[in-house]
């Protein structure tokens, strides 16, 4: 009884070690869960009908939903295969009660094109845009995946105290289908 005694000791201080050296290793591994609203750089894993599994780098993999697609236009999500590296906002962190990571493509491609547009304003650039859309107070440009407002005030050859009617006839022409 002695020896057995002995014997568990011994693998009791060897499996100490070990839990000291995994513990060592844990305090050097700073995890972060990520937060609502946060930007992530993913590679996408799987691409399935309904939604498309990424890898972000973390303990899970997160989930691009269906809702999220459905913003997408068609020619985008056509473009998406495995591998791809995809920018990713985060919309639900995993909690005790939800364990999965659930983000948006679609949000996170608009904060690219943001970052785009802001570098563009700050080096004083300019840029060519298509006209989308109208609406009665101007005219709706896309610029990447975000749409711009540019008010009737600044449609160049809109005259200033034109009716409603002309105003829209006048941008009608403007507007390329997409």
């Amino acid at each position: 009884m002695i020896n057995m005694t002995r014997s568990m000791m011994k693998r009791t201080n060897k499996s100490n070690g070990t839990d000291n050296r995994f513990r060592k290793l844990l305090d050097q591994y700073r995890y972060q869960p990520p937060r609502r609203g946060e930007l992530l750089e993913g590679e996408v894993l799987r691409v399935y009908p309904d939604q498309l599994l990424v890898d972000v780098g973390l303990k899970r993999d997160a989930i691009v939903p269906r809702k999220d697609l459905e913003r997408m236009d068609d020619e985008d999500l056509d473009d998406i295969d495995r591998g791809d590296q995809v920018p990713v906002k985060v919309l639900r962190s995993p909690t005790r009660f939800f364990n999965k990571l659930i983000v948006s493509l679609s949000r996170g491609l608009e904060e690219e094109d943001w970052d785009r547009a802001e570098q563009l304003l700050e080096n004083d650039e300019t840029v060519e845009v298509e006209i989308v859309g109208m609406n009665k107070g101007g005219i709706l440009v896309g610029f990447g995946h975000i749409t711009g407002f540019v008010p009737n005030s600044h449609v160049p050859g809109l005259r200033r105290g034109a009716s409603y009617e002309e105003k829209k006839e006048f941008k009608k022409p403007l507007i390329v289908c997409k």
